[in-house]
């Protein structure tokens, strides 16, 4: 049986961190044993972790300080494969490459745009050369949209040959399945939904200055949890939007409040390709994003019409909310997420990549 390692730092309410669940519930078992390392195992979810995977937890709080266990359990796993998904931790688990199996193919996945990433960093020039140093030392590289693919082989000078453009898994049958009927808010006449984590590259509070500007019949769920919660609170505060706005901090299944909405905000600073984006749209819901948003402008050219609207924040992203308001469209009985992105195509070809 071959065994492939995925590693994820918690478990934690992140996209990336759905993505590696989700590859670990499909992933097939007659051909692959999944094993999960984690540098600790706090977060919401960790229900969600397929009860067959084993997991180890390096109980860390940061990552290098568990590289000499890490190293210890892969020794002894020889797995065929690792995959790990933060840059971080791409970059240390590169850098002791030596100490790996030979025979281990290691496969890394970028979830974000690098040039703007990196700016995040409290080092942003190092981490560039600490990336551009280790990343071409992948097997392959993963990456969810040919934005990212483009910028890794111009930020980091990664080999096209070693860059896959892999889809992010999203399980549109189970999604559907779980909608029994769209969530409704007796407070609000018409609602809006947005999720995330609550820190600064999800832009809550450029969208909470747009959503001031909607009509006051609107209303607003923001879902997840993180460190900007006070700061987003006192902006709703001030803004007099305590009646409009409601954080309802992180729900593990979504999708029945994401199916009554009007429309999924999506107000990021930065993306790769937003997981939270790609169930709304699942749920057939419609989407604004913002220019920035990853992705989403590449899904905006092969899906349904007005699916996505890509809008900048500001007057066009208030008049996006607005239009899809006055445009009164339910949402659609079917998906509108195209079905490059269904679970089951997109782990054979995470398989494929494994064994070639």
């Amino acid at each position: 049986m071959n065994r492939v390692v995925f590693i994820i730092p918690s478990f934690t309410g992140g996209g990336a961190e759905r993505v590696i669940i989700t590859f670990l519930k499909y992933i097939n078992r007659n051909q692959i044993e999944p094993i999960l390392i984690v540098q600790n195992d706090e977060g919401p979810l960790r229900n969600l972790v397929p009860p067959d995977v084993k997991v180890f937890n390096l109980e860390v709080i940061r990552f290098r300080s568990g590289v000499y266990k890490l190293i210890q359990i892969i020794r002894n796993l020889q797995p065929t494969a690792i995959i790990s998904t933060f840059s971080h931790i791409n970059v240390t688990l590169l850098a002791f490459k030596l100490f790996i199996p030979r025979s281990t193919k290691i496969i890394i996945r970028e979830a974000n745009t690098p040039s703007k990433s990196l700016k995040s960093t409290h080092s942003p020039k190092f981490f560039n050369f600490i990336c551009r140093r280790y990343y071409p030392r992948a097997d392959a590289v993963l990456c969810s949209s040919n934005l990212i693919a483009t910028e890794i082989n111009r930020e980091f000078r990664v080999p096209l040959s070693k860059i896959v453009r892999i889809n992010n898994p999203v399980d549109i049958e189970a999604i559907r399945r779980s909608i029994d009927k769209p969530y409704h808010d007796e407070n609000f006449k018409r609602y809006f939904i947005a999720a995330g984590r609550l820190t600064f590259q999800k832009g809550f509070d450029r969208l909470l200055d747009d959503f001031s500007n909607t009509p006051p019949k609107f209303g607003l769920i923001i879902l997840g949890e993180g460190s900007e919660r006070k700061l987003l609170e006192r902006q709703i505060e001030k803004l007099g939007l305590e009646s409009r706005v409601l954080l309802k901090g992180f729900i593990s299944k979504p999708w029945p409040l994401y199916s009554g909405a009007e429309a999924f905000l999506l107000s990021s600073r930065w993306e790769g390709m937003p997981n939270a984006a790609l169930e709304a749209l699942a749920c057939g819901t419609p989407v604004i994003a913002t220019p920035e948003s990853g992705g989403m402008a590449e899904i905006c050219k092969i899906a349904p019409e007005k699916a996505i609207t890509i809008a900048t924040s500001g007057k066009p992203f208030i008049k996006a909310i607005i239009t899809v308001s006055e445009n009164c469209t339910p949402s659609s009985p079917s998906s509108l997420l195209p079905s490059n992105w269904e679970v089951k195509e997109v782990t054979r070809q995470l398989e494929n990549l494994i064994f070639n």
